[in-house]
């Protein structure tokens, strides 16, 4: 599951801190719809190092949104359609609407007149079938479909995402439209990510941007920079990330301007902003200057600048920063650990020439971000080259032409997993450049398989790895440094025991991460039924649970390549767990073959005033959810119980409110629960509940599939027996648990064959 108890080594949930009769009132105290003495955007107490700190604190300082009672933002909660025009209504002061509202708004919603205001302004609409729905999460390009409606900014572009395929044909034109304004931007990596649920903080930084760019009028013209160091900026504002420098007589040309006088302009094949203030319309021929006082300082001329370059370069030796600042520069650096780091200073820099932020994502390099001092002239600039690993890489640090330096990253192979898996050992690697491979039998002193890495370099952390096994005649897995004496690096990884085996493979990450699949040769190999096993119990089938949703393609490739039948279906958001992604995805899920488990986490062991009729409307929110998702009524839903303590009787009661609501809405009821409060649960409920329980045996994916009823909760239909492990097929690696069920289809309890 997404949640577990700690018993279970995960991380326990943090429910809200009141239930539905309270809920309307804590929104409405976020938004400052009604008022409240909360606490101020410095003081809120789970900001401070959060990537929108400056921009969290300025959207509470104007008064359109505001931090929960307790002193938190909630910064990375996802945002639902009526909290999202709430508070686009409150920033933007959008004007009361007629008092009429979808079907599915009563006009007692605290969000009933924002909702009525965004329909009459046309910047948001409701569904063909009359509703609004408006608990549903905002994805990022829904946001931006609403917001460049607001401010008529739909301009058609072609997206250069690595991810734009995923944009909606409807959203091209607004996500464009945003993007070239500034007022949303990607991923590091260069992606988009349309379908996720956008943050609090991710909305208050588009609506800060957005209000910014309000009154853009467009302007056409070149600008020539007129201070000696000027600052490019991703947005129009001096909170906003520097993206490069610019120096005194550089020319811009520039394509709009905003009220509060910075420029939009051209700037390194993309756009950024500068302040106005710096700069002044271009004069092809300059006007005479005055001459400068007699003890004034004299300038560097722009020949003389002490510019720095910063340049990234891969090849086969490795990943390569180079650093270079003038001839009688010096370049010192100091190693950070936890996060891996270098920070290089170099003396002696008037300007930096090149991006102050370089987005590597490769090589085993995260990126590389470059500061400079506010010395008006011959400061010290820093460069902090950030590494993209869990363990410490290797790297090599040397010096090369004067006031150079050079951090070369080489090939190298950092993680090793092995397990087995079904019919066949997994055995996956991760690396910082391209996974290829030789395969060779070796017979001394041991026999088995040899597969030897070129020209890669065995990260410390693996000198003495190795995994003991006892799975199809492998007695172990062992990675070593092979030097060879043609080759400078060969890493070799030995799977020893036998040589009757036969090897594929899938790449992903770029081809840096490889899985292994080693099989019994076809003459001697007995192949169990894939995915499913028979014993005294009866059939059993392998399931998965994960969230959020991983993409249609890993979807796909996991259905094809891997054992498992069926997967949780998480449905959103609910009151602890605001991700929606699952929400549209039915059936693509059912036209791929997959088996559904919909779940629904509510309100958790723990939470105050807890009862039956909190319960009932969870249950009633759940319906609606699983009606929404395209469930038909008799599907099977589970509601999701994180703890492994015995439950209190107010608990007990908001269960049975659920249970009774979710029947009486025609659905089946389930719960998730542990095999330690499995019993009290099936006492306290009637009528025929579906339990899938919840107890961690350890990592691997047995070859044969174990019955729900060696949870040791003989009524249990379906088992969670291991969290959180981390496995690939079709290229596709994924932190799924794994599950156990009597049903291919738990959601409408058929058994299904896999085919």
């Amino acid at each position: 599951m997404l949640f577990m108890p700690t018993y279970l080594y995960k991380k326990a949930v943090r429910c809200w801190w009141i239930c539905n009769v309270l809920a309307a009132i804590v929104v409405l105290l976020c938004f400052g719809l009604i008022p409240v003495k909360s606490a101020s955007a410095a003081g809120l107490k789970d900001i401070n190092g959060h990537w929108a700190v400056a921009e969290i604190e300025k959207a509470v300082s104007t008064g359109y949104v505001k931090g929960y009672p307790d002193g938190n933002f909630r910064p990375n909660t996802g945002v639902t359609r009526a909290e999202f025009v709430a508070m686009v209504d409150s920033a933007f002061q959008v004007p009361a609407g007629p008092e009429n509202t979808p079907q599915d708004v009563s006009s007692r919603d605290w969000f009933a007149r924002d909702v009525q205001s965004a329909l009459a302004a046309g910047f948001v609409s409701g569904y063909p079938d009359g509703t609004f729905r408006p608990q549903e999460g905002v994805s990022r390009q829904e946001a931006a479909c609403m917001m460049a409606k607001l401010l008529k900014l739909d301009i058609a572009g072609n997206l250069k995402f690595s991810d734009a395929g995923a944009v909606g044909n409807w959203a091209q034109s607004s996500v464009s439209g945003l993007v070239t304004a500034g007022i949303m931007s990607g991923y590091p990596g260069g992606t988009f990510r349309p379908q996720s649920v956008i943050s609090r903080a991710e909305a208050v930084v588009m609506i800060n941007k957005a209000l910014a760019c309000r009154s853009l009028t467009t302007v056409s013209g070149q600008l020539q920079v007129a201070s000696d160091v000027v600052n490019i900026r991703s947005g129009p504002g001096t909170g906003e990330q520097i993206i490069g420098q610019t120096h005194d007589g550089d020319i811009l040309q520039a394509s709009a301007k905003n009220s509060d006088g910075w420029y939009q302009v051209e700037y390194q094949g993309g756009t950024g902003w500068i302040d106005g203030q710096y700069v002044q319309a271009y004069q092809p021929t300059p006007a005479p200057s005055s001459p400068a006082p007699a003890n004034a300082p004299v300038e560097p001329s722009r020949s003389s600048l002490a510019a720095l370059s910063v340049q990234v370069s891969q090849d086969s030796d490795g990943t390569t920063v180079d650093i270079q600042g003038a001839p009688d520069s010096t370049c010192q650096y100091t190693e950070v650990t936890n996060p891996q780091r270098l920070d290089v200073t170099v003396t002696g820099i008037t300007v930096v020439r090149t991006p102050l932020e370089i987005d590597v994502g490769s090589g085993g390099l995260d990126k590389v971000i470059t500061s400079v001092s506010d010395a008006v002239y011959y400061g010290t600039a820093t460069v902090e080259v950030s590494f993209a690993a869990p363990v410490p890489l290797v790297y090599h640090a040397s010096p090369g032409n004067p006031g150079e330096l050079l951090v070369t990253v080489p090939p190298q192979i950092y993680r090793v997993v092995a397990a087995p898996v079904s019919d066949f050992v997994a055995v996956n690697l991760w690396g910082t450049a391209p996974l290829d491979y030789q395969t060779s039998q070796v017979s001394d002193p041991t026999p088995g398989l040899a597969f030897d890495f070129d020209g890669f370099v065995l990260n410390p952390s693996l000198q003495v790895w190795q995994q003991q096994m006892d799975a199809l005649g492998i007695n172990s897995v062992q990675i070593s440094q092979h030097n060879s004496s043609n080759l400078a690096y060969v890493v070799r990884l030995s799977v020893l025991g036998t040589m009757d085996l036969d090897a594929s493979s899938d790449n992903s990450e770029g081809g840096c991460q490889l899985v292994l699949r080693l099989r019994q040769a076809a003459d001697n190999s007995v192949s169990p039924s894939r995915g499913s096993s028979t014993s005294g119990a009866g059939t059993s089938f392998y399931g998965i649970d994960l969230s959020p949703y991983p993409g249609d393609n890993a979807m796909q490739a996991w259905w094809n390549d891997s054992p498992f039948n069926y997967a949780g279906f998480y449905l959103g958001p609910a009151p602890d767990h605001p991700d929606a992604s699952f929400m549209d995805k039915r059936q693509v899920l059912l036209n791929q073959g997959w088996g559904l488990l919909p779940v629904y986490v509510g309100h958790q062991a723990g939470c105050r005033y807890l009862n039956t009729q909190t319960g009932a409307g969870d249950g009633d929110d759940a319906a609606g959810l699983m009606a929404g998702a395209g469930f038909s009524r008799g599907t099977v839903v589970f509601l999701d119980i994180e703890t492994a303590h015995p439950l209190t009787a107010e608990y007990l009661s908001y269960v049975s409110g659920w249970v009774e609501e979710i029947q009486n809405q025609g659905f089946s009821a389930g719960v998730y629960c542990n095999t330690a409060n499995a019993s009290q649960l099936e006492s306290a409920l009637s009528g025929n509940i579906q339990f899938w329980v919840a107890h961690y045996t350890g990592y691997d994916l047995p070859s044969s599939t174990p019955s729900p009823a060696d949870s040791g909760v003989s009524f249990a239909s379906s088992w969670q027996f291991v969290g959180d492990a981390e496995m690939t097929y079709g290229g596709f690696p994924l932190d799924v648990d794994f599950d156990t069920s009597t049903y291919t289809d738990p959601a409408t309890e058929a058994v299904r064959m896999k085919k």
